[in-house]
């Protein structure tokens, strides 16, 4: 049986829309999907299209705030994961820093907020 990895921070379900650069030398590839799941130092998500395990990619997030707006961050990381399922792929991204309130204010603090309301 395979033992999964204990995850440093805990996850928060989240709904955002990705747009996901993946750097493949010579050119970059853009692929969009949504995000299902965050935590401090990584992202699942879901994608029609997966990037390969070990590329380097940057993540740029939209999703919704308490006050209606839309917010949109960027964050840089490494696709540590990938599984079909059911015509689409789930796809693990480990953050290159873990999220903070200096560098992403308003994602960590919407991070914060669904963690407390658990």
């Amino acid at each position: 049986p395979e033992i999964e990895k204990k995850r440093r921070h805990k996850r928060a379900p989240l709904s955002a829309h990705v747009r996901l650069l993946v750097d493949e030398g010579a050119r970059t590839l853009i692929l969009r999907g949504l995000i299902v799941e965050i935590s401090l130092s990584g992202a699942g998500l879901y994608l029609a299209q997966p990037p390969d395990v070990g590329a380097q990619v940057k993540l740029e997030l939209s999703y919704l705030v308490a006050s209606g707006e839309i917010k949109t961050e960027t964050v840089g990381g490494t696709a540590i994961y990938s599984k079909y399922i059911h015509d689409t792929y789930f796809v693990g991204i480990e953050f290159d820093r873990e999220l903070d309130p200096k560098d992403q204010p308003d994602l960590y603090s919407r991070i914060q907020d669904i963690l407390i309301s658990y």
